[in-house]
């Protein structure tokens, strides 16, 4: 379908305030990510890349992306997830698909669906830093697809409330480390 058939859909508009300095100095210093290296991701920037590497196809892709933002924006679940099962790990992808685009939660269509999906894992996460149980193999893998997830989000956003929530997350993943480095299908 076309992007205009999805602009029926209704959009959330009870989405409480998250109460952050969003346009806060980030502490964190991101080594070897030299400014603009993510401009292509809106604007002129993106209309670029897709010159530069779509070729004759990189309309139709952005045609793709632009639906498939639709589609998420309009089947998101009122807690801010996805679907019925693996909710935490849909969240997450969902917000990575957003910040791929370049959304934020200042993105005017995006911005309440992408604030209640961080809201919905936030909320998930526990003491431990678990966003879901971590003794099974879907756990282990969608506990990194948030850790990514809200990684990024507060990279890019230095929204400062993210940041320990980031941490608890990232911790659990080192901690959760084989002694060889790898990973197991549980921590």
């Amino acid at each position: 379908p076309e992007v205009e058939d999805f602009t029926a859909a209704p959009v959330q508009d009870t989405v409480t305030e998250l109460n952050i300095a969003s346009d806060a100095i980030s502490p964190i210093v991101m080594k070897g990510l030299a400014p603009g290296q993510m401009s292509n991701r809106n604007g002129a920037g993106r209309a670029a890349a897709i010159g530069a590497y779509g070729g004759k196809w990189g309309q139709y892709a952005e045609a793709a992306v632009l639906r498939a933002l639709e589609w998420l924006r309009i089947n998101q679940n009122k807690d801010g997830s996805w679907g019925t099962n693996d909710k935490e790990a849909y969240a997450g992808r969902a917000l990575l698909t957003y910040r791929a685009h370049g959304e934020t939660m200042k993105s005017e269509k995006y911005g309440p669906t992408i604030e209640l999906a961080i809201r919905y894992l936030i909320a998930r996460q526990n003491e431990k830093g678990e966003f879901c149980k971590t003794e099974t193999t879907a756990g282990t893998y969608s506990q990194a697809i948030c850790v990514y997830a809200l990684s990024e989000a507060y990279g890019m956003t230095r929204i400062p409330s993210l940041k320990s929530v980031m941490e608890k997350g990232v911790q659990l993943l080192i901690d959760g480390q084989q002694a060889k480095g790898g990973y197991d299908y549980k921590f």
